[in-house]
Order: C-alpha cells, then structure tokens, then sequence
C-alpha cells in the first residue's frame, strides 16, 4: 500500500511538468485572433472615446533612435500613450473608438513605421531598441487589433497590410536570447539562460501574439520555452536572478519580467491551456 502511496504522489507532484511539457511542445492556437477577448462584463473597464479622433493624433514614428547606453525610445512610449486614448474603449466594444484603432495600425503598417535599422544584434543599442517595439508597439497594438477585429470588419487587403507589417517588426526585433550561453559566474545570475530575461520575454509574448493573429502554432508556442525558463530558474522566494542583480532597479526590473510572465500565462489561458500551474521544484508563478 505504502509504494502505491509514493508512486501517487510521485505522479502528482510531476503533473504540472508532464501537463506543461505537452503544451510546450503540442499546443495549438485555439482561437484565432482572438489574443484578449472582450468581456460581456464591463463594469470598470474604459467604455468611453474621451478624446475628439484627429486623423494625425498618433503620427507613426518611422525608426527606433534608443540611445546607445541605458533607455527606450521615448516617442513610442508617446506615441502608445495617445494610442491607449482608442485601444482601451476600443477593448470594452467601443465601435469608434476600434474604427481609430484600425486607422493608427493601419497608417504605421503603410508607412512601414517603428524601422529598427541598427546595429547589429551583438551591439548593445540592439536591446534598446528590440525593447522599445515589443514593449511600446508591436504587442500593445496586436492586442488592440485583436479587439478592433471582435467588433468592427476590417477588409481582406487592409487585414494583409496589417499583419504582415506586425509579422515584420516582431521578426525584425527577434530578441529571444535562445543563442546566447548562460550567465557566467560573478554576474549575479551564474547559470541562468538569458531567455529568462524581461527583454527576452517581452519579445516572446510578442512571438504568441503573432501567432494567434497568423493561426500559426510554432509562434504560438514560442513563449513556453522563455516562460518555463524564468520559472525554472527563479529563486524560491520568487526573486529572479537577473532581474534583482540591479541593486536599485531590482524591483523595477522584477515586475517588468513578472508582468511579461503573468500575460503569457493569461494569453495561453484564452487559448485553452492552463500554465499558471506550471511547477519546477516548488517554484511557480501563481
């Protein structure tokens, strides 16, 4: 009796692995576009268009300048600040306020906006700006799309401009860190893999956005692999180590990973799949 005993528990205290190795490797895009759905219950959510639409009122910004040190572009933060003026009614059904949603991406998508040109993937202005698109454009305005698409039409060709202008920046700021070894020791976070930082996980939601507004599963299922990975490799009060190694930013730092880590889990949760239950050695997420 007691061997069966163990060999239960055994198997319970694996089921979030075993459940989690098969979503990483098998799950599928359930509900396509469908990356936020509007809820039926609105109470506290932005229902109002407060400001009056202006055809210019979000102008799209053309290149990432991020300085070469330390910071993001700051014109896409203003600009995504002016853009939430549409994308936050427009995700409570608003009908005008998605019909301006789809008129800012589809300005940005036919001026070929948010160009990163520069430099290469080994310089360091390449984390600024991969940043700045992911954080500030490309999956802030995928979500606000997915919402325009559940309430107002959008045509054939203006929903191929879109898409393939979304489907060009998320690839062109690739920042999924898959290549790059572990951090050595003396960093603060000696053997980590880099694909369990914030950049790397902001990128991957992305990569999941991406993919369940193309119904492609191998896009889908690319944030699994950053997400197990921050999972895996935080401490076991919760802190991450590449995050907290800041000093004074540790907290900043740790929430901007945590927030990537929660709407991963809660997009995966929209498609069907349960991951905030994922567990490795009594360390998860929720």
């Amino acid at each position: 009796m007691w061997k069966f005993l163990i060999i239960f528990f055994f198997l319970l205290s694996n089921y979030s692995f075993a459940d989690f190795k098969k979503i990483k490797k098998k799950a599928v895009v359930n509900n396509p576009e469908i990356i936020f759905p509007i809820q039926k219950d609105k109470k506290g959510c932005i229902k109002d268009l407060y400001v009056s639409p202006d055809k210019n009122y979000v102008l799209p910004v053309l290149k990432v300048e991020a300085p070469s040190g330390y910071g993001l572009d700051n014109r896409f933060d203003y600009a995504l600040s002016k853009f939430e003026d549409f994308s936050f009614p427009c995700g409570s059904g608003n009908i005008e306020a998605c019909q301006n949603v789809k008129r800012v991406i589809l300005e940005w998508a036919k001026a070929n906006a948010a160009q990163r040109t520069g430099p290469s993937d080994g310089e360091g202005r390449h984390w600024n700006d991969t940043l700045t698109v992911n954080l500030y454009i490309a999956s802030p305005m995928m979500a606000a799309y997915s919402f325009a698409k559940q309430v107002i039409e959008v045509t054939e060709a203006e929903d191929k401009i879109i898409k393939d202008w979304f489907k060009k920046i998320v690839k062109k700021n690739k920042h999924l860190m898959y290549e790059y070894s572990n951090y050595k020791s003396g960093s603060g976070a000696a053997g980590t893999p880099k694909r369990a930082h914030n950049h790397a996980l902001s990128s991957a939601m992305s990569h999941m956005q991406l993919g369940i507004l193309l119904n492609d599963n191998k896009l889908f299922r690319t944030a699994f692999k950053n997400f197990e990975a921050a999972i895996k490799y935080q401490r076991k009060d919760g802190s991450m180590p590449i995050e907290t190694r800041r000093g004074g930013r540790a907290m900043f730092y740790q929430a901007r990973a945590m927030n990537a880590l929660a709407v991963i889990a809660l997009i995966a949760e929209n498609q069907g799949y349960n991951i905030w239950d994922y567990e490795h050695k009594e360390k998860k997420l929720s």
